[in-house]
């Protein structure tokens, strides 16, 4: 990403678009962007299930309305390419994504989604953990 970053910006002065002090400007950003990118953790500890619960913005730090979404909740397990909910079906429960990740696909966009072969997902990342209230 670095170097389509750092090619454009060949481009764009090769193309006269950029003089030589714009370029020198525009690499110090992706540098100092690059470098931010050194301190966001690999890995990131996963909260415990009450202050998960606190952290909803409409739980708004309600102790007791967090301890009941727990005590209500079930944890699920979903493998890659899993639906969770479509389009056409009204949800039944709220999901929190614990650990792993999920695509959002809606409408038009679900059938090239799922044929999309450009997009995959290896390692523990296809698989995802929720909280289902």
């Amino acid at each position: 990403m670095i170097n389509v970053m750092l090619d454009s910006v060949q481009r764009l002065q090769s193309g006269g678009v950029l003089d030589d002090f714009e370029v020198r400007v525009l690499h110090d950003q992706i540098n100092i962007l690059v470098k931010s990118l050194a301190s966001i953790p690999l890995i990131m500890p996963t909260p415990d299930p009450q202050n998960l619960f606190l952290n909803i913005h409409w739980v708004s730090g309600d102790k007791k309305l967090a301890a009941f979404l727990k005590d209500s909740s079930q944890l699920c397990d979903f493998d890659l390419n899993d639906f969770i909910i479509q389009d056409d079906e009204e949800p039944d429960a709220i999901y929190l994504i614990i650990s792993g990740m999920v695509r959002i696909v809606h409408g038009q966009y679900r059938e090239k989604a799922i044929n999309d072969s450009d997009l995959s997902i290896t390692g523990d990342f296809g698989e995802s953990e929720e909280n289902q209230v």
